[in-house]
């Protein structure tokens, strides 16, 4: 175990870098994937203790987030609060904890589209195949297969903390 050197908040919306200024403008809670990278470099090898309060955002930045904190051998992620949508992505990425008295949401991930039937077809085969991205994290992070994982989307799925890790999407209860 290696002592802790600052704890990354993964708290409010999960935003692209260029939203970030405008959310602290509007002073909005926000994550983006710089302030992730920031926070792993300032880490330098040590422990780096993520908390998350977030109810998800934009799936694209949330991977970007997920890869940095996975590509990173000290991360220890602490659920403390809603863990939803893509958050629940980014949880996936390293050991983790979670309060019992927080919540854990899953489910297909969503866009606005318009124009033709056939940019509809695009937008719908590129949305099933981000929900084959997120799915994978849980995959991964768990061990249930890719079908488990996109049925427990479909659903928008609720989870304690107990059910999470009773799932294997958490390690354990603090």
């Amino acid at each position: 175990s290696y002592p802790v050197v600052d704890i990354l908040e993964i708290k409010g919306k999960i935003v692209p870098n260029d939203y970030k200024d405008i959310y602290d403008w509007i002073g909005w809670s926000s994550t983006c994937p710089r302030d992730v990278s920031d926070s792993v470099q300032k880490a330098n090898g040590e422990t780096l203790d993520v908390e998350i309060n977030s109810p998800g955002g934009d799936v694209d930045s949330a991977s970007e987030i997920y890869a940095a904190l996975k590509g990173y051998p000290g991360t220890r992620i602490h659920i403390v609060g809603f863990c939803a949508s893509a958050a629940s992505m980014i949880a996936m990425a390293g050991w983790s904890e979670m309060a019992s008295t927080a919540r854990m949401m899953v489910h297909r991930v969503s866009a606005y589209a318009d124009g033709n039937c056939h940019e509809h077809d695009d937008t719908s085969e590129a949305l099933q195949k981000a929900d084959r991205s997120v799915a994978s994290a849980y995959v991964t992070k768990s061990g249930m297969t890719e079908k488990q994982a996109l049925d427990m989307m479909d659903k928008t799925t609720y989870l304690t903390a107990d059910e999470a890790v009773k799932l294997k999407l958490v390690d354990r209860v603090m």
